[in-house]
């Protein structure tokens, strides 16, 4: 009879208190991002490092970079790429950039949570220098006429408004 009786009030006490203990509920965090290192840096362009090391225990769903002329940019403008999903380490190129500005830029990572950034770095474009080009022979010369041309290999960071050949005696 009493091991009966320590039976019951053994499994009461464990069934009361499986029954009563809750599930401790894992909340998620913003992600974790660097914004590491800038290279590749043209006139109108230039390429940015990121490092997502951490998702903050939920799925990102959007990462890249926003930049500005202005300081702290956000996902908020239209200024910004969108480079996949996941954590780990991406290359993201920005584009149509103005020649010699100044800019700002971070990189981004959403999660359910929000959107967590990365540390903000400024750079310049470069400034926009003479296309590089080579004249091509003369041919067909003749007393009054010739035939040239050229190949344009570099435009300089800005786009060819006129091209041609000039000539002086």
């Amino acid at each position: 009879m009493k091991n009966t009786i320590l039976k019951t009030v053994f499994l009461t006490t464990i069934t009361s208190l499986l029954f009563s203990c809750t599930k401790e509920e894992i909340k998620a965090n913003l992600p974790t991002l660097t914004t590491a290192t800038i290279s590749n840096i043209s006139p109108n362009s230039a390429s940015l490092d990121i490092t997502i090391a951490n998702d903050g225990g939920a799925n990102i769903t959007a990462r890249g970079i926003c930049w500005s002329t202005s300081p702290t940019p956000t996902v908020s403008l239209s200024t910004k790429t969108v480079d996949g999903t996941g954590t780990g380490t991406f290359t993201s190129s920005i584009t149509n950039l103005t020649p010699s500005t100044n800019y700002y830029a971070r990189a981004y990572a959403t999660n359910s949570v929000g959107t967590g950034y990365g540390n903000e770095i400024t750079f310049t474009t470069g400034a926009v220098v003479l296309p590089t080009l080579t004249t091509t022979t003369l041919s067909g010369i003749t007393t009054n006429s010739a035939i040239s041309g050229g190949t344009i290999t570099a435009d300089g960071g800005g786009a060819i408004t006129a091209r041609g050949v000039v000539w002086s005696t």
